[in-house]
């Protein structure tokens, strides 16, 4: 007798083994989209940060209204993000329970 295939219980076997490969990677790839919305949030403080500095250079002071210069407010479910103005010229950004990172020029 000559077979060619797979018998239900391999498949099955198959099946199952995906199953539980699946119920592991889901979980870990369940937070990437809060992840990413926190990296871009830093990444956009360390510009702002950028910036605030840039204009401290030009005018020897930080600008008060920082809204009108990124074009309104920036929605924030998974945190706050604020900066800090300290003594001399640097700037400190916190996101999201981060401990703050001082940015000097």
């Amino acid at each position: 007798m000559n077979r060619k295939g797979f018998t239900l219980i391999e498949l099955l076997i198959v099946v199952v083994i995906i199953g539980i490969l699946a119920a592991i990677a889901i979980p870990k790839f369940a937070n990437t989209k809060g992840k990413a919305y926190i990296a871009s949030m830093k990444s956009d403080l360390r510009n702002l940060v950028t910036a605030e500095e840039a204009f401290f250079a030009d005018s020897v002071k930080y600008s008060t209204n920082v809204t009108s210069k990124v074009g309104g407010t920036c929605p924030a479910p998974a945190g706050r993000a604020r900066l800090q103005v300290s003594g001399g010229n640097a700037v400190a950004a916190r996101a999201a329970g981060d401990l703050p990172r001082r940015f000097v020029s």
